[in-house]
């Protein structure tokens, strides 16, 4: 049986060989690759909550974002409603659940499972994403 942590890289493993396998042009993963490096300074810096309404406002512009906010949004779905269904009534979408649904201290825990995803993302895509300058 594998921890959570194996099951979370294993997540962030199939999410970067879709994004390789797909048709997304070199420069979409080579902004995606920035994102993700990006984004754990950006949750600690500005909140969890601050950073999902970031990319969402992002995501109808530039499809680096959309692919980065799925990639969460997916998370949340997959690894942390679990424990939480009978709170939540937005199960769907993590930007409403941290608006509407989830107190402090819930969000505070989110943040640290989020920034888990995040730093094996990051170490996952480092490896796996070469882009030509």
């Amino acid at each position: 049986m594998q921890n959570r942590k194996q099951l979370i890289a294993k997540f962030c493993w199939d999410k970067i060989k879709e994004i390789l396998e797909s048709e997304y042009k070199d420069e979409d993963k080579k902004k995606l690759k920035s994102y993700i490096k990006n984004s754990g300074p950006l949750i600690l810096n500005n909140g969890l909550i601050e950073t999902i309404i970031f990319y969402r406002e992002k995501e109808n512009k530039e499809g680096a974002y959309r692919i980065l906010y799925q990639i969460i949004n997916e998370f949340w779905k997959k690894f942390i409603i679990k424990g939480l269904v009978s709170e939540i009534k937005n199960h769907d979408d993590i930007q409403r659940a941290l608006i509407y649904d989830l107190s402090s201290i819930q969000v505070l825990q989110i943040t640290e499972q989020v920034l888990v995803l995040i730093n094996l993302l990051k170490s996952i895509a480092n490896a796996e994403i070469e882009v030509n300058d």
